[in-house]
């Protein structure tokens, strides 16, 4: 049974301060702390600090070369492994100790299958005897972070044999580098605390393993500890908040460690392995990963493919629950503690291959069944074929191969796509037309206010050379009247003498001075016509620079936006 754990986190330090004593025996002299093995254990969890921000993406291909899809799943593993030594923090190490004998092992062989009894259960298998390497994983806990660095391929093999069940915890802590004494304190503040997300929580809390022993009891110590978690990361990341499907990645961490511990590996998933963007409010991460998905079973199952697309069954549908839950939803824990094995050490991209390891292996199935049947299938009987051999699945997941190109490609394409469809973006593109339409409306009034400017400029020009007609005629109208005034003075000296010739100068001077007064008069009525025209003018002119400038003043603001 698993309700013991804090029993049997204490029945491990005891058993590791018996060999650690062994231990310093053989080592023949009194070390310092270093050389005690619990210290170190407890020691190597204890690491670096957790930030709430996620890291850069690891850059584990810096060059680009022609590989096959094995080779390149190959050095994508080996670099992944490397990136995650590289990235942990210097862990005080046993390093000129000798290495601890088989037969001194096989007593913490002997003790570790007594504790995985207690955890596994009295209806549980028995473990072959030779099923796990005890020597290896003996050395792997003592010298973690160097056999990750020497012997990754040698890592590999036995982890995907599975880890021992008694150790998973520490393993999954070590391979997570999650344990944080400063993060396990923050968490025993965060469940003091109340979060909006209660309520929904607890009525989750039903529905997580609901036939699992440890959940099954209500506020019994496994839906205590499982709401504790799960309230204590809604405060601590208030954007994700809480969302279902975090409960059953949250389960399997709490049935092989203590709840503190299990809090700071969750993050680190969610952060460090990128599991948060599978939960964001938007749930990009898991689009994403659906889309990758999706792109992954056209181009290795082309025949599974069309007959999904055929029956219009989308990945959504069916597989966001497993990505979501680490197909702890609907398939046996033993499978998703396999799962979080291989993740841990190689990335959430491992949960890709073992997806596509389900499909390839019942494709057969998949593209004889019609949309309901096929739907069920998909969710509900995939597993089937694996219910008596788990290994077989981790074997065939391993078999599959994923370019970790491709995925990145793919992932841009995606983003791509988001992006364009974001409401900013349309925005942007309406401005962007509109713009475009306001600069050549621009450009039109530009031209003819142009036009308008120089039909102004002739219309001045023209007033100019009529106001100095009008001038000349004015003066010489003037001077006609001087001529008329000599005439009358003459007249009227010597009235008699001249009248019939005065008379006759006069009716023609009259006649003269009609005509004169009436082209006058013509000019005058010219001369306003022409005011009123370059009036016009102007407010043409004034119009059309108002105009121009609210066009400037739109356009810069269409260019600010």
């Amino acid at each position: 049974m698993m309700v013991q754990n804090q029993n049997l986190r204490g029945f491990f330090l005891s058993t590791l301060m018996y060999y650690s004593s062994m231990f310093k025996s053989f080592l023949g002299k009194a070390t310092p702390k270093a050389t005690d093995l619990t210290s170190y254990v407890m020691r190597s969890f204890a690491t670096t600090s957790i930030e709430s921000k996620p890291k850069e993406e690891l850059n584990v291909e810096e060059e680009i070369v022609e590989l096959s899809p094995e080779e390149e799943h190959e050095q994508f593993l080996l670099a992944r492994l490397a990136e995650h030594s590289r990235q942990s923090t210097q862990i005080s190490l046993i390093s000129n100790a000798p290495t601890i004998s088989s037969s001194w092992f096989k007593d913490l062989q002997s003790s570790f299958q007594t504790a995985k009894t207690s955890f596994m259960g009295d209806t549980a298998s028995k473990v072959e005897e030779d099923e796990y390497d005890w020597d290896f994983w003996g050395i792997v806990i003592n010298d973690y972070e160097n056999i990750i660095r020497v012997q990754p391929r040698q890592f590999q093999k036995h982890l995907h044999k599975g880890l021992p069940p008694p150790i998973r915890g520490m393993m999954w802590q070590l391979m997570s580098n999650s344990k944080n004494e400063q993060l396990e304190e923050e968490y025993l503040a965060l469940i003091l605390r109340s979060s909006r997300h209660e309520k929904i929580i607890q009525r989750d809390l039903a529905r997580t393993f609901p036939k699992h022993e440890y959940f099954k009891e209500v506020n019994g110590p496994g839906q205590t500890a499982l709401f504790n978690i799960l309230k204590a990361y809604s405060l601590y990341d208030k954007e994700i908040g809480y969302c279902q499907g975090l409960p059953f990645v949250v389960g399997p961490l709490i049935l092989n460690m203590p709840e503190e511990q299990a809090f700071c590996v969750l993050v680190r998933l969610m952060f460090d392995f990128n599991f948060r963007d599978l939960y964001t409010p938007k749930m990009i991460g898991l689009q994403l990963r659906n889309y990758q998905f999706d792109k992954l079973i056209e181009q290795q199952f082309p025949a599974v493919h069309r007959h999904l697309e055929n029956q219009d069954i989308k990945s959504t549908m069916y597989a966001s629950q497993w990505f979501m839950t680490l197909f702890a939803y609907r398939f046996p824990l033993e499978l998703v503690y396999r799962i979080l094995d291989v993740i841990l050490a190689e990335g959430a991209e491992a949960v890709l291959r073992f997806a596509l390891a389900l499909i390839k292996h019942n494709a057969d199935i998949i593209v004889t069944l019609d949309f309901e049947k096929l739907l069920e299938y998909l969710k509900e009987g995939l597993f089937d074929k694996y219910l008596n051999n788990m290994n077989q699945l981790v074997q065939d997941a391993n078999k599959i191969t994923i370019s970790k190109r491709k995925l990145d490609k793919w992932s841009a394409e995606y983003l791509e796509q988001i992006r364009k469809q974001s409401p900013d973006y349309i925005e942007a593109e309406a401005l962007r037309v509109e713009n475009r339409k306001m600069a050549t409306h621009y450009k039109i009034l530009e031209q003819n206010y142009e036009t308008l400017n120089r039909e102004h400029i002739d219309l001045v020009n023209q007033y100019i050379k009529d106001k100095e007609i009008y001038d000349l005629q004015l003066e010489r109208n003037e001077e006609l009247q001087e001529q008329v005034n000599g005439f009358k003075t003459l007249l009227a000296s010597d009235r008699n003498h001249a009248e019939e010739q005065v008379e006759v100068e006069m009716e023609n001077l009259a006649a003269r001075n009609i005509q004169l007064m009436k082209k006058n008069a013509d000019l005058q009525e010219m001369v306003h016509e022409l005011e009123l025209k370059l009036l016009e003018s102007r407010t043409e002119l004034a119009h059309g620079v108002n105009e121009r400038e609210e066009l400037k003043d739109k356009l810069k603001t269409a260019l600010a936006k």
